[in-house]
C-alpha cells in the first residue's frame, strides 16, 4: 500500500511537470515546445530567400540585406555593432523576429503570439510588458519595411524613357531618399564609376551630412547601396 502510494505521488509529479512544460505563461505566449517549430519556420523562410531578389544597404557600419518574394518584402538580415537580427514577413506583414535576446512570432493581425528568450524558454511577461514588446517590434518591423521595400521609382522605372545615366541617377537618388527618409539629397560630384549600372559619387543629405555613395543596379533595380559618412 505504501509503495503504491509513493508510485502514485511520483507519477503525479511527473505528469504535472510535463504539463507545465507545455503551458503558456501569464502573457499567453507559447512555451518552449514552440522553439523547434518556430526555428524551423524561420529556417525555411531564410532558405527560400536565397533564391529571391535582394537589396543590400550599408550605412556606415550597419548592414541590411532585404529579400523579396515577388514584389513583397519577405526577410531582412540586419548586422551591426549590436549584433545580428533577422526579421521575417509574410504577405507584407511582420511574421517573426530573431535576435540575441530571443525569438518572436506574430499572427496576421500583428499580435505577438510566441515570445522565447535566447535559451528557448517562454518569456514570463506581464500583460503590460507584453503589449510594450509587441508595440516596439511592430514599429521596428514597419520602419524596416518602409526603408527597404520597393519604392515608386522601382515600380515605375519601366515607363521612364531616358538615357542610362539619367535612369541610374534617378533610381539611386530615389533609393537614398527612401532609406534616409528625406527628400533633401544632393549629388555633388560626377559618376566616378563611369558606368550606366553603377554610380559612385559624393552626396549631401539634409544640407550638412556628407557621404560617399556607391549604388549598383541589377537590371532596372537597385541591388546595392552604401552610404559611408565622410
Amino acid at each position: 500500500m505504501k509503495n503504491s502510494l509513493i508510485k502514485t505521488v511520483v507519477l503525479s509529479a511527473v505528469l504535472a511537470l510535463t504539463a507545465c512544460s507545455h503551458l503558456t505563461d501569464e502573457s499567453g505566449t507559447s512555451s518552449t515546445s514552440a522553439q523547434s517549430v518556430l526555428n524551423q519556420s524561420f529556417a525555411q523562410l531564410e532558405q527560400a530567400a536565397a533564391n529571391q531578389n535582394s537589396f543590400q544597404y550599408q550605412l556606415n557600419k550597419e548592414m541590411y540585406k532585404a529579400y523579396f518574394n515577388g514584389g513583397s518584402l519577405s526577410y531582412v538580415l540586419q548586422q551591426g555593432e549590436k549584433g545580428e537580427r533577422k526579421v521575417f514577413y509574410k504577405a507584407g506583414k511582420l511574421y517573426g523576429v530573431q535576435d540575441a535576446e530571443g525569438s518572436y512570432e506574430f499572427d496576421a493581425a500583428g499580435k505577438l503570439i510566441t515570445a522565447l528568450n535566447s535559451s528557448g524558454n517562454a518569456l514570463s511577461l506581464s500583460a503590460e510588458a507584453l503589449a510594450k514588446k509587441q508595440q516596439e517590434l511592430n514599429a521596428s518591423g514597419k520602419k524596416l519595411a518602409a526603408m527597404l521595400s520597393s519604392n515608386s521609382a522601382d515600380r515605375s522605372v519601366g515607363s521612364i524613357r531616358t538615357g542610362g545615366d539619367a535612369k541610374l541617377n534617378y533610381l539611386c537618388i530615389a533609393k537614398i531618399q527612401q532609406v534616409a527618409s528625406t527628400k533633401r539629397v544632393f549629388r555633388s560630384s560626377p559618376n566616378k564609376a563611369g558606368s550606366t549600372s553603377r554610380l559612385t559619387a559624393d552626396v549631401r543629405l539634409n544640407g550638412n551630412q556628407y557621404y560617399n555613395m556607391d549604388c549598383q543596379l541589377q537590371g532596372e533595380r537597385v541591388a546595392l547601396l552604401s552610404l559611408i559618412q565622410k
